[in-house]
């Protein structure tokens, strides 16, 4: 995407070292980062379980699946004390989808613990 480890790592408020233990496998990155590398253009799916979502859209979407995250993030989105933008709350469901679309079993204690760590 143009970015090298070091200015990708910055704009996703990592450090290089963690940028690349990510791309090593050796550690996952957590919420923030990966909301942070979505906003940037990074295919969520494919950086949670290394499928493109192109290639993956031929599966259909589980909209059970996806009402079911949605409605947790919007309950998060009125706790907060500042909006929550449509975009961030669809940036959200994307990332959230890509991770509970594999096992196609939402866990929301899992979900609202990473919310959690959303600035």
């Amino acid at each position: 995407m143009g970015y090298t480890q070091a200015k990708w790592a910055k704009r996703c408020g990592v450090s290089k070292t963690s940028q690349v233990n990510y791309e090593a496998g050796t550690y996952r990155p957590d919420v923030a980062y990966l909301s942070g590398a979505v906003s940037l253009g990074a295919d969520p799916l494919y950086l949670l379980v290394g499928k493109s979502t192109a290639a993956s859209a031929a599966l259909g979407l589980d909209w059970d699946l996806a009402k079911k995250i949605m409605s947790i993030i919007d309950n998060w989105a009125i706790e907060k004390p500042d909006p929550v933008s449509a975009e961030t709350r669809m940036q959200l469901l994307k990332l959230f989808y890509s991770q509970c679309s594999i096992s196609g079993k939402v866990d929301e204690r899992d979900v609202r613990k990473s919310l959690a760590l959303v600035a």
